[in-house]
């Protein structure tokens, strides 16, 4: 055998290694996933707390009412100015709950109204209802904002 072909049945068994796997979209995926998860969790935790926050404050106004507060109309603009924190509004007629309960939305809303501005302040019994449907309503309203034209 000459010498080049020996050469060349040497080199036959060699296999070129191949690149490995491309895995930037992968990785990219991946990473997207996860920005996402952690910016999802971190909104429902800012949510969460203001809602938890309001909560607390409805809390303080029952026990504020209990204390028999003299100054009821106050309180009833503290329960206004909770709900306005809670739901990230600067007026209360913005919010637009879900069909079945805009009614009761409404009353609420003008019964809260009546408590806040009219000629004769609220009782201490009107107050304990304020509070207590207001915390209804953090619970269990699912509001949408009205458009501002």
């Amino acid at each position: 055998m000459s010498k080049s072909r020996l050469i060349d049945n040497q080199f036959v068994e060699i296999v070129t290694p191949q690149a490995p796997p491309d895995n930037t979209v992968l990785i990219i995926t991946v990473a997207c996933l996860i920005a996402l998860a952690i910016i999802s969790t971190l909104y429902l935790l800012v949510h969460r707390s203001v809602k938890i926050s309001a909560v607390q404050k409805l809390k303080a106004i029952k026990k504020q009412n209990k204390q028999a507060a003299s100054n009821y109309r106050y309180l009833a603009l503290e329960v206004a100015a909770t709900l306005r924190m809670a739901f990230r509004v600067s007026n209360l007629d913005r919010l637009l709950p879900g069909s079945g309960t805009h009614d009761e939305w409404q009353q609420f809303r003008l019964r809260l109204a009546e408590c806040c501005y009219g000629r004769k302040p609220p009782s201490p019994d009107e107050i304990d209802y304020l509070v207590s449907a207001a915390r209804s309503w953090l619970r269990s309203l699912s509001v949408s904002k009205k458009k501002v034209d």
